[in-house]
């Protein structure tokens, strides 16, 4: 029980007699609230493109320090695919700040990856908490087909048979290929047209709107 208001570090040290030992220690604001940040962009319900900016903006209010200013707010923002996730924001100090959205990792990653937004509060006393808001992609499906259908395409380095629905992101790159290639008949299939227009092998950038690209060979 503390009789002033202050920080505090409790340590507790073990020894087990035979000369070693260890020690664990925990801080304990007393008398003082932890402030309370809230994420006001982007909103709970955005979601984003590949290369798209978004602004990080928040507050945070305390009971002892009334509002807290930009310099003791503190983002962060990871990049989470599966199990593990990559740093995309290192902890960065200040408000309205911007990036840029990443790209997913690959193709298989789409449906798996999503950003997650921190926003630290600290007061003037030290003590701090923790927001946090995840933020999702906007899927696109892609189909590639080919005429005759059953063929194999190649998008950003994977081989496919036609037809074939992939799950990408707004705006990502994706690199399509219809190379010359023998049926299982042993018949030569050469590429005549895709249906964008594009060249044998191109880049598309994933459209808003569920599209499907369509190899012709001869």
């Amino acid at each position: 029980t503390y009789s002033v208001a202050g920080r505090f570090v409790v340590a507790v040290t073990i020894d087990d007699g035979h000369g070693h030992t260890s020690m664990a220690t925990v801080t304990i604001d007393a008398g003082n609230v932890p402030p309370t940040p809230s994420i006001a962009s982007p909103s709970a319900t955005a979601k984003f493109s590949v290369g798209q900016t978004i602004t990080l903006t928040g507050s945070a209010s305390d009971a002892e320090d009334g509002s807290i200013p930009a310099t003791r707010l503190t983002w962060e923002v990871l990049l989470h695919h599966d199990a593990h996730t990559h740093p995309w924001l290192q902890p960065t100090s200040g408000n309205n700040l911007t990036i840029q959205a990443p790209a997913p990792e690959d193709l298989a990653a789409t449906t798996a990856s999503y950003l997650e937004i921190r926003l630290t509060a600290t007061d003037s006393q030290g003590a701090r908490s923790t927001v946090r808001r995840d933020m999702r992609p906007r899927l696109v499906n892609i189909t590639l087909d080919s005429i005759p259908s059953g063929l194999t395409l190649s998008a950003n380095g994977t081989t496919i048979t036609t037809p074939r629905t992939l799950t990408s992101w707004e705006r990502y790159a994706i690199a399509i290929s219809a190379p010359t290639q023998r049926d299982g008949a042993g018949r030569p299939w050469l590429f005549s047209s895709w249906s964008d227009g594009g060249a044998p092998t191109h880049t598309i950038v994933t459209p808003a709107t569920a599209t499907t690209y369509t190899a012709t060979f001869a």
